[in-house]
């Protein structure tokens, strides 16, 4: 890759590092690999990464942390029906062809799987991602319950907590059985389940 813009050769090696370290693993990783993606120098790599844990640490936050956000908050950030909200980014989601989902998983949990007890850095860093999506989909549960779209006596933390663990575990079952089926039907019970989040007798609000 021959370019004079740093900025674009930077961006250009963390994408070459996400797709080896999403495909493969950071430990199994090495920065030759990174290289040999990007089509770049060694000077060049260093120049913007002192090392490999200082590149992990970058693509958690330039570019697993983006790309979480965009996917599963940017929907859901205005919205007083997070309800209805979520449940249609569900289904669209389960109508997705995800070859790369169900061959390689979920790029920000397997990176938490891999380095959460070997490196408490990585470890703090990828902890910040999972926690800014719970905090959006918590925000966006209570904003619910204030237009009356979500149950008054549900816990929004809580509620949170369980819909982001429901979608990383559907995701890892369906990667650990290569079944993309399996993803669709538990994105799709998922989005079920949220109806009962919704007050009894209340009316659907518009977003």
């Amino acid at each position: 890759m021959a370019t004079r813009d740093p900025e674009a050769t930077r961006s250009h090696i963390l994408q070459s590092a996400y797709r080896a370290v999403y495909e493969q693993g950071l430990s199994a990783t090495s920065l030759d690999q990174v290289l040999a993606r990007a089509g770049v120098t060694k000077g060049a790599l260093y120049h913007h990464f002192a090392g490999k844990k200082e590149l992990g640490c970058a693509l958690v936050g330039e570019v697993l942390a983006p790309l979480i956000l965009a996917e599963w908050v940017e929907p859901l950030r205005t919205t007083n029906d997070p309800i209805g909200a979520l449940q249609e980014l569900l289904r669209r989601q389960a109508s997705l062809p995800r070859e790369d989902v169900i061959r390689f998983g979920c790029p920000l949990n397997n990176l938490a799987q891999e380095v959460s007890s070997l490196d408490e850095e990585l470890r703090g860093r990828l902890e910040d991602v999972f926690a800014r999506w719970v905090g959006a989909l918590r925000d966006a549960l209570a904003r619910g319950q204030g237009a009356g779209t979500v149950r008054a006596d549900l816990d929004p933390e809580r509620a949170a907590r369980f819909v982001v663990g429901a979608i990383e575990g559907a995701i890892s079952l369906a990667k650990v059985g290569r079944d993309g089926a399996v993803l669709r039907g538990s994105l799709e019970e998922l989005a079920a389940y949220l109806g009962t989040l919704r007050p009894a007798k209340a009316s659907r609000k518009k977003r």
